[in-house]
């Protein structure tokens, strides 16, 4: 199970999961796996019917729809799988000081992962002054913040978007949690009988740093169900972590210097 972190000071946009195949029965099972059923049977055909396709993301619901349906869900179950890991993979390979990365994944697949740092204005209080924007930005006033990771996948069947937010609050004291908050942006299925997206409620592991090197920490859980003709059904769970590290401060001009991170587990 790979790991992913990125170390900056910046701003993070998601994607999935090791999926679980299973079927609702030995029938559906039965069908699924009889190739008199579908037209595409096996996943070197299915790629090159996708990269046959010109301007995928501008077709209709309806249109991406009738593709899929003539797939044998067994081979939609092992492309998304490859290209979960493909992902995976290419995500390790992300510079540290890379605020936003989208890694094409192949046969019109793509994830754009990217993060995000601002004053956190949710709450009705005086206007903090702005640090200056950047990836390279390590020192962030005193004041409410937010550091954002987000993460964005279109891979097959699915288009999603998660994210979770560290609402912060830096001080002469270091850093403390407010609260964390997840959200699961307008996924899309296509091609799927019954398809939802939901998060479970966001863990805080730590809620305050008061010591230089230590770190406040959130995580959710984000889950994904969708079914496929004859039963099958394909579930998709990650797990993302956010991290804000109290680096240095500087009493004087009332700033704490931070280092902010991500990590996700393909559950």
């Amino acid at each position: 199970m790979l790991k992913k972190i990125m170390m900056c000071t910046m701003s993070v946009c998601l994607i999935l999961s090791s999926a679980s195949f299973t079927f609702a029965s030995e029938r559906a099972e039965d069908k699924a796996l009889n190739n008199n059923q579908y037209v595409i049977n096996d996943i070197e055909t299915f790629k090159s019917e996708i990269n046959s396709i010109k301007n995928i993301d501008n077709l209709s619901k309806k249109e991406k729809d009738e593709i899929l349906s003539e797939v044998n869900p067994k081979i939609i179950n092992d492309f998304v799988d490859e290209k979960i890991e493909k992902m995976q993979s290419e995500l390790e390979k992300t510079p540290i000081t890379t605020s936003r990365k989208e890694i094409d994944l192949g046969d019109n697949c793509k994830v754009i992962v990217s993060t995000t740092d601002a004053a956190d204005n949710t709450i009705n209080l005086p206007a903090l002054k702005a640090s200056t924007p950047g990836a390279s930005t390590l020192w962030k006033d005193y004041g409410y913040r937010q550091f954002t990771v987000n993460y964005e996948m279109s891979i097959a069947v699915l288009n999603a978007n998660l994210k979770l937010i560290n609402h912060y609050t830096l001080s002469k004291n270091g850093i403390d949690l407010r609260y964390g908050e997840a959200e699961v942006g307008n996924p899309s299925f296509i091609g799927v009988n019954f398809g939802k997206a939901t998060h479970e409620t966001v863990v805080e592991h730590s809620s305050s740093a008061h010591k230089k090197g230590n770190s406040i920490k959130i995580s959710a859980i984000y889950n994904f169900e969708y079914a496929l003709p004859y039963g099958a059904t394909i579930t998709k769970n990650f797990k993302l972590y956010n991290n804000v590290k109290y680096s240095d401060i500087d009493l004087a001009g009332k700033q704490v210097k931070v280092v902010q991170s991500w990590s996700g587990d393909w559950l």
